[in-house]
């Protein structure tokens, strides 16, 4: 080959490589424009799915928070159903009489043309010496129960009215109550009617003269009925003090009474536990007190059986069933939502550390997905996030195998360059060491010869 080929193949070279070289401008501004839209709808994407799961699980936590706060508010009804009900309980083992009137009346049904009541409320009826009477619109009873033979058949309208508001006048000696109940389109009112045995004993204490204490002397009979209903009995003078008293045996009974303390314990008995009647004789200026305390009815006297008590078991119920709703949806949010998230951050350090798949359980199978490759429960509420961690294993793992591909080109572009350059220079190295060998000394003609031959060696390997 003569120095003019060489000179041509040299400017076609040039040619191809400023042509490669306008190509590669060319094709690069090319692909950072699909580079760009490439990340534009990346991040659109991105944007999408994070808006998607914060919707859901806005929506999610948000479903759960008013269904815990339904239950809260479904527990406080329960919990203030059950504290009227001790409360009334409560009143009701204190004073039968002003409690369990409207209960009794509650349970008042009409069938087979007759009034029937609550075995349970009768028994307390029963037991209290009280008696029922059913009323029609005109006054005249249309059912009694335990009714004394000396209650008349039928009540005027005034009669009734007087016996409830001024109760225990002569000759009615009971208190009344009164509860209106509608059946059938009639109305009937139900009386319930009460002589107390503290009242009883005031009024045969009111037939003794009283004028000399110390002459009094009460009969065997009202001093057992005294003993056995736990009544205590004070004879006060003019001034208040005490001047006689039976079956006294509560030390916080005052010695002397000043006006407002008579007023407030016969007023206000719930706040000393017991019911005070009192009978003021004008005639000598004494006044007989009765104190007879509230019963527990069989059970133990203390904070847990008044209204207090009640009040401090339905907050600490209340609180303990908050503590226990929000304990219990911590740890099924935990349980929920925390084995998912952990499961994606475990990904991601898989694929950090090379490893381009999903996580396996110690059974060897995905904790996300089923055997038949469905999301389980607990990872939908994350389906979009599962979804890209699949796709990027799944890109990954393909640029990871383009790379062992062109790896492996690579490596056999450099076997066959490196072989097409070792024959040539092989010869050139065999001739530069004859040339410069000293044994021998080579003419301008063989010199000459020799340089001929070494670039049609070297054009030969290229062709």
């Amino acid at each position: 080959m003569n120095r003019a080929d060489e000179r041509m193949e040299e400017l076609e070279s040039a040619r191809v490589r400023e042509s490669n070289k306008r190509m590669d401008a060319s094709g690069g501004a090319g692909t950072g424009n699909h580079a760009d839209e490439s990340a534009g709808d990346a991040g659109n994407g991105f944007r999408s799915m994070t808006k998607h799961v914060r919707s859901r699980l806005i929506a999610h936590f948000g479903l759960r928070l008013v269904l815990a706060g339904v239950a809260l508010v479904l527990c406080t009804i329960a919990i203030f159903i059950w504290m009227s009900g001790k409360v009334l309980e409560i009143e009701m083992n204190r004073d039968f009489s002003k409690a369990g009137v409207s209960k009794l009346g509650q349970s008042m049904r009409w069938a087979d043309g007759s009034f029937y009541f609550d075995e349970q409320m009768l028994e307390r009826v029963r037991n209290e010496n009280g008696w029922i009477q059913v009323l029609d619109e005109e006054g005249n009873v249309v059912h009694s129960l335990y009714a004394p033979p000396e209650l008349p058949g039928a009540y005027s309208i005034g009669e009734i009215v007087s016996y409830w508001q001024h109760p225990y006048n002569f000759p009615f000696p009971y208190d009344l109550y009164l509860w209106v109940n509608e059946i059938d389109g009639r109305r009937f009112t139900l009386l319930y009617g009460i002589e107390p045995e503290a009242k009883r004993v005031l009024r045969l204490l009111g037939e003794i003269d009283a004028s000399d204490a110390r002459q009094i002397v009460l009969s065997d009979e009202l001093a057992d009925a005294i003993r056995q209903s736990g009544l205590q009995v004070q004879l006060l003078d003019a001034a208040g003090r005490e001047v006689r008293s039976f079956n006294r045996f509560d030390a916080r009974l005052p010695h002397a009474y000043t006006l407002s303390e008579l007023a407030l314990r016969s007023v206000y008995s719930e706040r000393y536990q017991a019911r005070v009647v009192f009978e003021y004789q004008p005639d000598t200026g004494m006044t007989w007190v009765v104190t007879a305390p509230y019963a527990e009815a069989g059970t133990e006297a203390g904070i847990w059986n008044t209204e207090l008590g009640v009040l401090l078991t339905a907050l600490l119920v209340l609180l303990a069933a908050s503590v226990a709703l929000f304990s219990g949806l911590s740890v099924w949010y935990a349980n929920r939502f925390g084995t998912p998230v952990l499961h994606i951050i475990h990904w991601l350090q898989h694929l950090a550390d090379g490893k381009l798949s999903e996580p396996l359980n110690r059974r060897g199978r995905s904790p996300s997905r089923t055997a038949g490759g469905k999301l389980r429960r607990r990872f939908r509420l994350f389906s979009n996030v599962i979804a890209s961690l699949t796709h990027l294993t799944r890109t990954l793992r393909q640029n990871e195998e383009m790379r062992r591909q062109l790896e492996h080109t690579r490596e056999e572009w450099i076997t066959g360059v490196s072989h097409d350059l070792k024959t040539p220079l092989t010869s050139i190295k065999g001739y530069a060491h004859m040339l410069e060998a000293p044994d021998y000394s080579w003419s301008d003609d063989e010199v000459r010869e020799f340089a001929a031959i070494v670039p049609v060696r070297r054009m030969d390997k290229k062709a």
